[in-house]
């Protein structure tokens, strides 16, 4: 997906303009950083002061970042896609999706597994992200070539295009420069309407050699704030401003700017130029904001909510079929496997959707024990 940055000054400045452009944004991709174009630069967790900022958190879901929430919850952006059965790299094991649930106005997606994850990540549920420093991770690749001043505007440096994404998790730090209501406006990134409240951070040249905006492969990121000293989830990465054009009518190119300053950009309906200032115009990057879906991320995890796809168990008293759903199956979430009663005829399972197959069988308290992988 693609995001867009925006310090504070600026973020009042053209507010208006980005709540109507954001339906036109790409996702959001790679992590890139002011002081380094090293491959290598920020691939390990942080130390110091951001030393336990997140990193612990991220694991890998449908080659994107996914943030571990819950004992067998992850969260991550609801258009980074994935499906039931599918899995959940987290901390060298691979946690088998049992059920999906999309955010009713949100860019978001829970995701419910089976075993138990090893730890997850606090939730911010205050409502004082604003000015907050951040630390947003990502998967994608370094940044690209540099890009300089349009022509007839000299040979300033304005940032540099993105890469090929590596999957390789990268970190940086930002600081929420304004939140807003996406009112609904975007359907391009979750095939369908999409409100909730988006936090917006801008690329800002002179916010330090850690300064990080968002390219492709991030979508799905986690952004942390530090509360009450304590690192807690914030936002899901879901767009970038990152599409531009050196005139009207040139092809696109796509870039992580700290000044679009002389660059044509989509505002919704056409290309227009962007003035070119003394001061830096940087773009800025959007996380759906996840204090806005605590409540109904609370209903998930009761199970006052229904998913919206969930991995099943199909029989049939013959190997060929026909198969229907077993309703006297029971999913053992946390076990990572499902209960089957012995008290009748021999029965022929499968699991749904296909793909995904049982890895052993065993005979307890009058139960067929049906083992998952995770």
């Amino acid at each position: 997906m693609t995001a867009t940055q925006l310090r504070p000054g600026s973020v009042r400045r053209v507010l208006a303009v980005l709540i109507l452009a954001l339906l036109f944004r790409p996702a959001a991709q790679a992590i890139v950083v002011i002081g380094s174009g090293d491959p290598t630069h920020n691939t390990t967790a942080p130390t110091g002061g951001l030393a336990g900022s997140g990193w612990q958190w991220q694991g890998v879901w449908a080659g994107l970042a996914g943030t571990a929430i819950a004992p067998d919850f992850l969260i991550t952006a609801a258009h980074v896609g994935g499906g039931v059965g599918g899995g959940f790299s987290y901390r060298d094991k691979v946690y088998v999706a049992v059920a999906s649930y999309l955010a009713p106005d949100a860019d978001l997606r829970l995701w419910r597994v089976a075993g138990t994850l090893p730890d997850f990540a606090p939730r911010y549920t205050g409502t004082s992200e604003l000015n907050k420093g951040a630390v947003v991770f990502g998967f994608g690749g370094p940044r690209g070539d540099i890009v300089t001043a349009a022509a007839g505007a000299g040979k300033k440096l304005k940032g540099w295009t993105w890469s090929n994404r590596d999957g390789s998790l990268r970190w940086g730090t930002n600081t929420v420069a304004a939140i807003f209501a996406a009112n609904g406006a975007d359907t391009t990134t979750r095939g369908g309407s999409v409100g909730g409240d988006l936090l917006a951070c801008t690329f800002d040249s002179a916010a330090g050699n850690e300064e990080a905006t968002v390219t492709d492969g991030d979508s799905g990121g986690g952004v942390f704030l530090l509360d009450g000293g304590k690192w807690k989830l914030a936002g899901i990465i879901r767009a970038v401003e990152g599409k531009f054009r050196l005139t009207a009518t040139d092809g696109d190119f796509s870039a992580a700017l700290f000044d679009k300053g002389g660059y044509y950009e989509f505002n919704g309906t056409a290309w227009t130029l962007n003035p070119t200032r003394i001061i830096d115009t940087p773009t800025a990057f959007y996380a759906t904001r996840t204090a806005g879906s605590n409540a109904w991320i609370n209903d998930v995890m009761a199970g006052s909510v229904a998913a919206e796809s969930s991995l099943t168990v199909e029989s049939s008293d013959a190997p060929e079929g026909p198969f229907a759903a077993d309703t006297e199956v029971q999913l053992d979430v946390p076990a990572a496997r499902f209960v089957a009663p012995l008290s009748r005829n021999a029965r022929y399972y499968r699991l749904v959707p296909a793909g995904l197959n049982f890895t052993g069988a065993a005979v307890e308290n009058g139960n067929l024990i049906l083992k998952l992988s995770n």
